[in-house]
């Protein structure tokens, strides 16, 4: 699996520390209409949490690797979730030099954009930040909050000629 959990744990409002047994880490196929015929090829892993209570916090570090290329390239969208506070929310990118890629911000996330020998490291920090409790006709909290988003898609007119190719008639 692609996704790799190097430590995950709830911290009690007392200190505590419980880690997550290894039990609590596991894959399963993505759910799907059962009316949509087909297979499913497409997998979560899920991280149940132990003892979460009121003013607990939980911590999770992982990793995910890309194991075959996105047809549309490398896209990938960070920001903090809106519903529960959030003491942390981080992205690393490590390419090589020469890889084209570009990246954009919203809010006060903190980017690092270096280059270590033939690596390009970019790193996207951002700090605690409050939940977003729904209210009535409010507008969705995805549209307020921080983001932090790397692509390799140079430009639309890409992602057209891509839909373009897959989809001709062979």
């Amino acid at each position: 699996f692609p996704v790799t959990i190097f430590e995950a744990y709830t911290l009690q409002p007392d200190g505590t520390k419980i880690v997550v047994p290894k039990e609590n880490i596991f894959v399963t196929t993505s759910p799907t209409d059962p009316a949509i015929p087909g297979f499913i090829t497409s997998l979560q892993q899920h991280v149940a949490f132990p003892q979460i209570k009121i003013n607990s916090k939980i911590h999770i570090t992982w990793r995910y690797k890309q194991i075959t290329p996105p047809i549309f390239k490398f896209s990938e969208v960070i920001s903090p979730f809106s519903k529960v506070d959030t003491l942390r929310t981080e992205m690393l990118i490590n390419l090589p030099r020469d890889m084209y890629a570009n990246w954009a911000k919203k809010g006060d996330f903190e980017v690092s954009d270096t280059i270590q020998g033939d690596r390009r490291i970019i790193a996207a920090s951002l700090g605690p930040q409050a939940s977003h409790q729904p209210e009535p006709f409010m507008t969705a909290s995805s549209d307020e909050l921080p983001f932090f988003e790397v692509s390799t898609i140079p430009s639309w007119e890409e992602i057209g000629n891509t839909v373009a190719r897959l989809t001709a008639p062979k």
